[in-house]
């Protein structure tokens, strides 16, 4: 039985925890944001009219893209859906929402600064290009971030930040999510607020209802995350029947406008994009299965060579009896949407660097990579095959910062996707060994 004197040390102690996970939290925000910003590769293509969008929404209030018709005309329409007579982004808009009131603080700073963002967006000018990069690289590091409080809730304070540093450097978020408002971004974000609260929720069950509300952002943001979604939803009311209902409420609270938006605009409970009968069993089914994960230009596992952490993680967990019901929806998700984006006919993500359209998962593929730290920083009986597992992470986890830093730093690696043919037109381009995207410009 413990004192008061022990309960009350214990208490300062719990607090004093919190304050330095949180302080190490906003420098390790920081920190991605200044590698992320300073990186000065910007790949503004399908996500060119989501910056246009909030913008529009912002000082118009609503989100089509009249105001950009001579833009849109000369792009031949690129990216952009006409109903009504009115032109939208034919990609998610739920990007643009959620920068708009970021948008809406930096406008009137920028107007100060003699910078017109929707003059300078109309004529693709530079500083339009840079606001985006400034955006993008906030939510990529904010997403790091998140990662990093993911991994402090199951290791130590030094485990969660090389956790952190290998999902913001050997991934796709430095050369994919923070180089322009991609969609891939915003969703990674919310399913690490989703992964979070799942974890918070142990100690804390309060906030398990708003779960729902960042699964719904993480659907709103991109379709491909359903199959998070509806794991980490169905893990939910499983292990928390008692609060299903607040879960569906909160959901509801963007669920409903959302709708109510979309009906209003595209007469239609979805947007054409979030319609599922874009992805199926095509003719190249089976080598987009492989491609995804193991082509030397689209790859998961060559970009990104140190989630084989990931997957060593998933074995130690079985092996210990540490899987548990949210390991079991975490890998649910990942196999279910890699299975979707391989029915996508254009499953190479066309010109784009890496696996893009794997991107989704990361901050899920962190979570199973938290046994194999856990277990490296534990003693062991056998002292050379520790050193051995340490050198081939460290290994891999070289190779991958160096071929998603290419990807920040050097534009000619996106040349490859136009020459010597347009991928497009010969994806097969995808498995050739002899001339990898990531060596180009070398």
């Amino acid at each position: 039985m413990t004192t008061k004197s022990e309960d009350l040390a214990a208490e300062v102690q719990k607090i004093g925890w919190y304050h330095r996970t949180w302080a190490v939290a906003a420098l390790v925000l920081f920190a991605s944001f200044l590698v992320y910003a300073l990186s000065p590769v910007v790949t503004s293509d399908d996500s060119r009219w989501a910056l246009a969008t909030a913008v529009s929404l912002e000082r118009h209030g609503d989100i089509d893209l009249t105001e950009y018709a001579p833009t849109i005309a000369r792009a031949h329409g690129y990216g952009v859906q006409i109903v009504d007579g009115r032109p939208y982004d034919f990609f998610p808009y739920g990007t643009a929402v959620l920068v708009t009131p970021l948008v809406a603080v930096a406008d009137p700073i920028l107007q100060v600064a003699g910078i017109n963002l929707e003059r300078d967006l109309r004529d693709r000018k530079s500083s339009g290009l840079l606001v985006e990069h400034a955006l993008a690289a906030f939510i990529a590091a904010a997403t790091v971030m998140l990662v990093f409080l993911v991994g402090a809730e199951l290791l130590s304070l030094f485990g969660a930040m090389l956790l952190a540093a290998g999902y913001a450097l050997g991934t796709s978020s430095w050369s994919i999510a923070s180089r322009a408002l991609w969609s891939v971004g915003p969703a990674a974000l919310f399913l690490a607020i989703a992964l979070l609260i799942a974890l918070k929720a142990r100690t804390w069950p309060r906030v398990l209802p708003w779960m729902g509300t960042a699964l719904i952002a993480a659907y709103v943001m991109r379709p491909t995350t359903l199959p998070a979604v509806l794991a980490l939803g169905v893990y939910t009311a499983i292990t928390h029947r008692n609060r299903l209902a607040a879960l569906v409420g909160c959901g509801a609270l963007l669920a409903v406008p959302f709708i109510v938006v979309n009906l209003n605009v595209y007469h239609s409970v979805l947007p054409p994009y979030f319609r599922a009968g874009r992805i199926g069993i095509h003719s190249a089914f089976g080598e987009a299965l492989l491609g995804n994960l193991v082509s030397p230009s689209r790859g998961l596992l060559v970009f990104s060579p140190l989630l084989v952490g990931s997957v060593v993680g998933l074995v130690v967990a079985i092996r210990r009896r540490q899987f548990t019901g949210l390991s079991a929806a975490v890998v649910a998700a990942i196999v279910v949407h890699w299975v979707a984006v391989s029915g996508f006919p254009q499953w190479w993500g066309g010109a784009s660097y890496g696996p893009r359209l794997m991107f989704d998962m990361m901050p899920l593929w962190a979570f199973l990579a938290i046994p194999t730290l856990r277990a490296l920083s534990e003693p062991w009986t056998n002292i050379l095959r520790r050193q051995v597992a340490l050198v081939a992470l460290s290994v891999c986890m070289a190779v991958s910062v160096a071929i998603h830093a290419r990807g920040a730093v050097d534009i000619s690696v996106y040349k490859w996707s136009i020459s010597p043919t347009d991928i497009d037109r010969d994806p097969g381009r995808v498995w050739d060994w002899r001339d990898p995207m990531f060596v180009r410009g070398l």
